[in-house]
């Protein structure tokens, strides 16, 4: 009777033992992605910045943890792959999920999310704009490019905590060259364009006297500089050159 119940115990024990194991392990499965245009052609050579993100168990609060990832790059086809992860974690916090943080595609001019397709039933596709008809989204894609670089991805590990993807010297060297480039059209496709006032919502925090006074004060720049051209040179003709001297002062690997 003893050795039964011995036996039972153990038994208890390893499957114990074995479950604790399989909660703690973290699991996420590889990832296909596949990038292109509203048309549906495929977009080569595309950069895509990815990290994972699970829940923290807690009583009170909802917590989420982040666990940073890479910067990868899509191949000829449009498509990206993202490897499996697994790593240890907490019995009771969630396993990790893909998200992806950051897309820029230079044929199109654009970093910003992707735009919805209607032939887009596959949350595996990510469909893009062309942004180089339209200079106000252009620029909000160069000022998410240039944030992109030089903050989430910088390779300086001075804020590693706050890192969602992790890059090199030499990983970030394209996208420095990149937002050099993309100034350098935007400017030279739009710069004797008028500047417009945009469609601004008021957001609900904001009393309707300070949207009107945020709005009069748009249109008070527009006068000063009605041109894109004058614009972006005095926004981005010395940011640039500082990403680019930023860059030059990154240690080299050996």
């Amino acid at each position: 009777m003893r050795t039964r119940i011995a036996r039972i115990a153990r038994f208890a024990a390893l499957t114990g033992v074995a479950l604790l194991a399989a909660a703690s392990v973290a699991y996420t499965p590889p990832r296909l992605l596949t990038l292109r245009r509203m048309s549906g052609e495929p977009l080569a050579e595309a950069y895509l910045g990815y990290y994972h993100a699970s829940s923290v168990f807690n009583f009170t609060d909802s917590l989420s943890r982040y666990h940073a990832g890479r910067l990868v790059r899509a191949d000829a086809q449009g498509r990206v792959r993202i490897p499996r992860r697994i790593a240890f974690k907490r019995p009771l916090d969630s396993s990790p999920e893909l998200r992806v943080k950051f897309v820029y595609v230079p044929e199109l001019h654009n970093a910003l999310e992707p735009a919805i397709s209607e032939s887009d039933t596959d949350p595996r596709t990510l469909s893009f704009e062309d942004l180089s008809g339209d200079p106000e989204r252009w620029h909000r894609s160069l000022q998410k490019l240039h944030s992109a670089v030089r903050f989430e991805a910088w390779p300086d590990r001075s804020q590693d905590l706050l890192r969602y993807f992790a890059t090199t010297r030499e990983q970030i060297e394209p996208l420095v060259r990149a937002v050099e480039r993309e100034y350098a059209d935007l400017h030279e496709r739009h710069r004797d364009a008028p500047r417009l006032l945009p469609a601004i919502e008021r957001p609900p925090w904001e009393s309707e006297a300070d949207h009107e006074k945020r709005l009069a004060q748009l249109a008070k720049q527009l006068e000063r500089e009605p041109l894109w051209g004058p614009y972006l040179e005095r926004l981005w003709s010395s940011r640039v050159a500082a990403l680019r001297e930023d860059w030059e002062r990154l240690p080299r690997t050996p």
